[in-house]
């Protein structure tokens, strides 16, 4: 794992100066080494976080007669095959490093070379000879690459910390404000700052004199309707894709939660013959516990496992976290990952987690109430007319995804079209709340304009579904969250649901197979029933999160509070007094409104930070 950084000079006096002052932003994610390219036209960096060949993998890395320049974040699985090929063909490659054959690549494939990559990576190219840079992210967004772009001026970052020091421009897209209180997070490619944007996933950019002259996906994945589907290849892949993110000069760890997920990692790990470690949070006293689950699974297995307890007092310590994201993300498990990557550091330099299993597998409750809602809609009209009374008869419960606030969120969202309600469950502000909160903000949401929104099945239902979480919740939610609260301490993620070859096969068959209404990940299940003790196979759903609600109205409300009320802002009309009228709602127990009041602190810390 690695930081890059780079930029064209356009006449820069001090271009090298800026350059390293970018790059040591990026500290946290490569603190072994440091490297420069720096010329005429172009200035590149990158700090390394040393996980293959530790004595010989430094960059920038060059082709023979260093015309090709190339600095990288991430992991190539499949290095070891494609280096042999290079050999072959006469190129000279003395490293063990994945980072060395980059260059070698491009020499002999050209822009076509992300199409052999298997791995997480975020790579820049410098084509010397044609005077053109090259962008590129890996398949499903692991590794993160943001660019600048205003006029001629281009410049391009692992994270936007390093951005600002090119150029602290504060520019807001009003847009990415009504994306970010609709759902948390901003979209694959967007983030709140006008001039700052995503390489979007599975794709690359070419860059020319400061101008982008190319923008193109290499990689897409698309869903099928097969009914019949092999267990054993999916089994096949499943351990190919655990091994090759089992390749490692360090310790390796992986993230325990008790869950199906990581307890399939765990296993897979066991039948490979290796050993590591597992980490786990647990809450003491709270409904969020998983720790007697997770030490349940590392038993049956004979793996050790550390388990760090949490409490709101650990929060209130570590909450200006939040601030190093750079931009507003609502997702409270930040925390979570934070705290446990930390513990681990002690241990080990790289962690294995379960993300992407929900989208690959189809593990999300909004999975079945999807079916649910389509099996029910021709009684929308009476049902929209009745959600109100039933929804006041709902208990509050802060459990952890408890059935009160489910059938309450279902009630509130249900649509006619069942993909607009899937949709609709992951909101946390609708555009009516959003006008509330932002008076004077012209709302034009266009995340999802483009999206395809009519379906012939449920099983193409489904599988809609699963990629719309594919495509924005897992990449700008999920996978950020991993990257950055990890590498704040150092910590290499690897996912190894998010393979290239087990997503497309997972992709092929019809989401009927994969859910049905209480029957989630039902092809995973299958898989390893015979595995695994029921117990671990068909334990309900949790999630990696915090008792958010029960804190907000305890041990955090006073600071909330008065956040809330010193929410004043030059350059937004903001409405803080619906913001301070929710917060007593939720104390007063009449409704769980801990996700959006999250939303609401983070943002308005993010926006005095910034100085709006």
């Amino acid at each position: 794992m690695c930081g890059i950084v780079g930029f064209f000079n356009n006449n820069l006096e001090n271009s090298k100066e800026l350059l390293k002052t970018m790059n040591n932003a990026l500290f946290h994610r490569g603190p072994n080494e440091e490297g420069y390219y720096n010329d005429n036209i172009i200035s590149l960096g990158n700090r390394r976080l040393s996980i293959l060949d530790i004595q010989h993998g430094g960059q920038p890395a060059f082709n023979e007669d260093k015309s090709i320049i190339t600095v990288y974040n991430g992991e190539i699985y499949n290095f070891k095959e494609l280096k042999r090929y290079l050999l072959e063909k006469g190129h000279q490659i003395t490293s063990n490093c994945d980072t060395q054959i980059i260059p070698h690549l491009y020499e002999e494939y050209g822009e076509a070379i992300f199409e052999l990559l298997d791995g997480q990576f975020a790579i820049a190219i410098y084509d010397k000879k044609n005077e053109k840079l090259i962008l590129a992210r890996d398949h499903f967004g692991i590794r993160p690459l943001y660019f600048f772009k205003k006029g001629d001026v281009f410049a391009f970052a692992s994270e936007i910390k390093a951005l600002k020091k090119y150029e602290n421009d504060n520019s807001i897209d009003g847009n990415a404000i009504f994306e970010y209180f609709s759902f948390g997070y901003n979209s694959s490619q967007n983030t709140v700052f006008k001039y700052i944007k995503n390489i979007a996933p599975g794709s690359f950019m070419v860059i020319k004199d400061g101008i982008i002259i190319k923008e193109e996906k290499y990689w897409d994945i698309s869903y099928g309707n097969e009914k019949e589907y092999s267990l054993f290849k999916i089994d096949e892949l499943l351990r190919n894709s655990v091994e090759k993110r089992l390749l490692s000069d360090v310790n390796l760890g992986l993230l325990l939660s008790g869950g199906l997920d990581s307890a399939l990692i765990a296993l897979y790990i066991k039948e490979l013959g290796k050993k590591v470690d597992t980490f786990t949070l647990s809450f003491p006293n709270t409904g969020f516990d998983e720790s007697s689950k997770a030490r349940s699974v590392a038993n049956y297995l004979g793996i050790k496992n550390y388990s760090f307890p949490v409490s709101p007092s650990d929060i209130l310590k570590n909450i200006d976290i939040i601030d190093n994201f750079d931009e507003p993300f609502s997702d409270s498990a930040a925390l979570n990952v934070f705290l446990i990557t930390k513990y681990a550091k002690e241990h080990v330099t790289v962690l294995l987690s379960g993300e992407g299993g929900d989208e690959i597998f189809g593990g999300y409750y909004t999975y079945e109430a999807t079916l649910l809602n389509e099996r029910i809609k021709a009684f929308y009209p009476i049902l929209s007319k009745m959600s109100p009374l039933i929804r006041k008869m709902i208990p509050v419960n802060n459990k952890k995804l408890g059935w009160e606030f489910k059938l309450n969120r279902f009630l509130e969202r249900m649509d006619r079209n069942s993909l607009n309600a899937h949709m609709n469950w992951k909101r946390l502000f609708n555009i009516d709340e959003i006008g509330n909160i932002f008076p004077g903000l012209s709302l034009q949401h266009k995340l999802f304009q483009n999206m395809k929104t009519d379906y012939t099945s449920p099983g193409e239902l489904i599988n809609m579904a699963m990629f719309f979480d594919l495509k924005n919740y897992l990449p700008a939610d999920l996978l950020v969250k991993i990257d950055r609260a990890s590498m704040m301490n150092s910590i290499e993620g690897r996912v190894p649901f998010l393979d290239k070859a087990l997503s497309e096969y997972m992709f092929s068959i019809s989401g009927r197979e994969k859910v049905k209404i209480f029957n989630k990940k039902r092809i995973l299940k299958q898989l390893v029933r015979k595995k695994l003790p029921r117990g671990i196979v068909h334990r309900p759903k949790m999630g990696f999160s915090l008792p958010m609600a029960q804190w907000i109205s305890t041990t955090l409300y006073t600071k909330f509070l008065n956040t809330f009320e010193d929410a004043d802002f030059h350059a937004l009309d903001f409405n803080k007094n619906v913001i301070i009228n929710m917060l007593k709602i939720h104390k007063n127990g009449k409704k769980d409104l801990s996700r959006e009041l999250w939303a609401a602190y983070v943002f308005i810390r993010w926006a005095k930070g910034v100085g709006i």
